[in-house]
């Protein structure tokens, strides 16, 4: 799942948020999502750290949770 997809479904950006940042990165390839959006203050450190954490779970198969 994308990282943008679990911060949207956690609540912590909005889809025009996350519209936004994608186009920053493009902008800016060398820059990371979660990194433009901690820069914007729409973020955390902790909450790109918890996300990014969730992503590695599901992509790995132990996220046993369907939401």
């Amino acid at each position: 799942m994308p990282l943008g997809e679990i911060l949207l479904r956690r609540e912590l950006i909005t889809s025009d948020n996350l519209r936004s940042a994608l186009q920053a990165q493009h902008q800016t390839p060398n820059k990371r999502l979660g990194e433009i959006l901690i820069e914007q203050g729409l973020i955390t450190l902790e909450d790109l750290e918890a996300s990014i954490q969730e992503q590695h779970w599901r992509r790995n198969g132990f996220w046993f949770l369907n939401d």
